[in-house]
């Protein structure tokens, strides 16, 4: 059985979550290593899906300004990131700090995402149109002209 966008995502916030906990408390280098993979696994999962959702859920005029703020939003938090694991750098024992804050952002996603709809498109894919058209009414502002954009896009 396939996975949806959605469940993709929230697994992917989730093992980013455990991973990047486990490499904050981990006390062995074996188990620092370990955390480093399930978050990569994590960053696997969510770095293809994410985009894929957000250009599947958006009305047509918004998909590419959505996808690039995605794009934007992530460069900034890396940026941030680094900020933050800086300040940390006197700190005893901060490079914990520094990973286990990195759970956060994961945390807001699996949050965010527990409240939107499955990708539109990813069940047309399985023939459950009406969930479809659902799920794109759903994450759409209503217009007079929102359901017939709906169907323009499902047919």
């Amino acid at each position: 059985m396939r996975l949806g966008r959605r469940p993709t995502i929230l697994l992917g916030s989730a093992t980013f979550t455990l991973g990047a906990l486990l490499m904050a408390a981990s006390a062995s280098f074996g188990t620092l290593v370990l955390g480093r993979v399930i978050v990569g696994v994590a960053v696997g999962l969510s770095s293809g899906t994410v985009p894929m959702f957000i250009a599947e859920v958006a009305p047509t005029a918004m998909r590419g300004k959505l996808v690039a703020l995605n794009n934007v939003c992530i460069v900034s938090g890396q940026v941030l990131a680094g900020l933050v694991d800086g300040s940390f750098a006197l700190v005893p024992a901060g490079w914990r700090y520094m990973l286990g804050l990195a759970a956060v952002p994961a945390v807001v996603q699996l949050v965010g995402m527990a409240f939107m709809p499955e990708s539109p498109r990813w069940l047309l894919e399985q023939g459950r149109r009406g969930e479809a058209r659902a799920a794109m009414l759903r994450s759409r502002e209503r217009t007079p002209t929102c359901e017939a954009e709906v169907e323009s896009e499902i047919a």
